[in-house]
């Protein structure tokens, strides 16, 4: 069962927290445009609404206070209630401070769901709405139309009733398509249900086909466990209290070569580091900051922990207020976060040279033909190296993805395709049946049942589908 949070003040209850000043008073957060994009209880009171300029909104309530809606200062608290959520299950993903998904148990998912509503009310996060389907859709909706306090659970056999209002206008899709559903007097749900989409083009059906889709529920977006961040992290005691410095830098460059060796054994990068320090007779003191590049050698770690220790350093000797200071650690965690390759790097694909990050090239090139042979069969995919060992030479491929959806005549022999003809190409055998899988699919309400195979045939490889006892399709082909 998946579950929807939202919190759509928790930017409000954040500005409040850190300005005494506007508690009481008409607030709002402004997008990068100047617009209205979160509101208090009072500004809405006032009518001020989502989507207004700041001029319009400032003569509906002449008092509004506006702040810039700042993300990354709204994160730490979300992140509060990511914790939470995590310790009821291992699928978290937040999609944003104001929304977070999770999957929930089936049985016990209501009640789950009333226990983190009080723990997150016990944060001071207020409104907070909890709405729990089988989909992210059905979830999501169920949040903005549920009661404060009151989880809704939306029943499989009430999906489709339930979807029926939803706006097309709310729903992914492209504007120009938006603007041709109103044209064809379209913009609900359950309106475009029984619409035979085949009439339409083929990009304009593809839009017709996955909106059906939404209005069964089914929004093929299954909810990913990306909290907590992957992250890994290394300890030292010290034997001594209030060791010397270069002994505390020493330990850090010690810990630093056992991430490096972690991260680079995985070839992987951290985007984030953190550092812990008990002192004795203190509170742990932490800090935290984010790395400019994805970071994986020892050095780089070992500079960015140096950095960490110094402004530790710093902030504890002001607040010091004996002459001679002293750096009583007893021992420290040194965290690496954000595990991945970053955001920041750019993948060189084709690097002739093999100079640009060769082993995030190589890492991309195993996945991507990993997942091509799986689909299309390991011998379909060969390594061009075979074809280049001899000199240059030109070479001409045909993507694998490539849509044909063209009508062919298929021959078989013990319910199994051994030739197919094509109307330009003649008849072409089939030398081996390399794949089969069965896809269940609903058009216009109706269940489709197909069967494809993969084949391989003289020319290379491809791919058939049968729809119906005697209606066979060439999907694609590649050489």
């Amino acid at each position: 069962m998946v579950a929807c949070f939202l919190m759509p003040r928790i930017g409000i209850h954040f500005e409040r927290s850190r300005k005494p000043e506007v508690v009481g008073v008409p607030l709002v957060l402004l997008d990068e445009e100047k617009r209205v994009f979160v509101t208090s209880n009072e500004a809405e009171t006032a009518g001020v609404r989502v989507g207004q300029t700041l001029s319009a909104a400032s003569i509906l309530c002449p008092s509004l206070t506006a702040v810039v809606y700042d993300r990354l200062a709204y994160e730490p608290l979300a992140a509060k209630v990511w914790e939470l959520i995590a310790q009821e299950t291992s699928f978290v993903e937040p999609d944003s401070p104001e929304r977070c998904y999770c999957v929930l148990d089936n049985m016990l998912g209501v009640t789950q769901a009333d226990l983190l509503l009080r723990q997150i009310h016990a944060l001071g996060v207020r409104p907070v709405s909890i709405g729990l389907g089988r989909s992210k859709l059905i979830a999501y909706r169920a949040a903005v139309l549920c009661e404060e306090g009151l989880p809704l659970r939306v029943a499989p056999e009430n999906e489709v009733d339930f979807l029926g209002e939803v706006p097309l206008t709310e729903l992914p899709i492209d504007v120009k398509s938006k603007q041709r559903l109103q044209r064809l007097g379209l913009t609900k749900l359950k309106e475009i249900v029984n619409v035979d989409a085949r009439r339409f083009s083929r990009s304009f059906r593809e839009v017709v086909q996955s909106l059906q889709q939404f209005a069964l529920g089914n929004d093929g977006s299954p909810v990913q466990p990306l909290w907590p961040p992957p992250s890994l992290t290394e300890t030292f005691i010290f034997e001594e209290v209030a060791p010397a410095w270069d002994r505390i830098e020493a330990a850090l460059k010690n810990r630093s070569a056992r991430l490096s060796e972690a991260l680079l054994r995985d070839r992987q990068y951290c985007r984030a580091m953190k550092l812990t320090l008990v002192l004795e007779d203190e509170k742990p003191i932490s800090l935290s900051e984010k790395l400019v590049a994805p970071s994986s050698t020892e050095g780089q770690i070992y500079r960015g922990a140096r950095r960490l220790l110094r402004r530790i350093y710093a902030d504890h000797a002001k607040g010091c207020s004996l002459e001679e200071h002293t750096f009583p650690v007893l021992s420290f965690t040194l965290e690496c976060a954000g595990i991945d390759i970053g955001s920041g790097i750019q993948q060189t694909l084709l690097d002739v040279y093999g100079n640009a990050l060769p082993d995030e090239r190589r890492r991309a090139i195993d996945a991507t033909l990993g997942f091509a042979r799986s689909r299309w069969g390991a011998k379909a995919v060969v390594d061009a190296s075979a074809y280049l060992s001899g000199g240059q030479r030109s070479f001409y491929t045909g993507t694998l993805g490539s849509r044909l959806n063209e009508k062919v005549t298929v021959e078989e022999v013990d319910d199994q395709p051994c030739r197919f003809r094509r109307k330009e190409h003649g008849t072409v055998p089939i030398i081996d049946i390399v794949d089969r899988w069965h896809e269940r699919r609903w058009n216009c309400g109706v269940e489709i049942d197909r069967w494809f195979y993969q084949v391989q045939t003289p020319g290379g490889l491809a791919e058939l589908c049968r729809i119906e006892k005697n209606e066979w399709q060439l999907k694609g082909v590649a050489d």
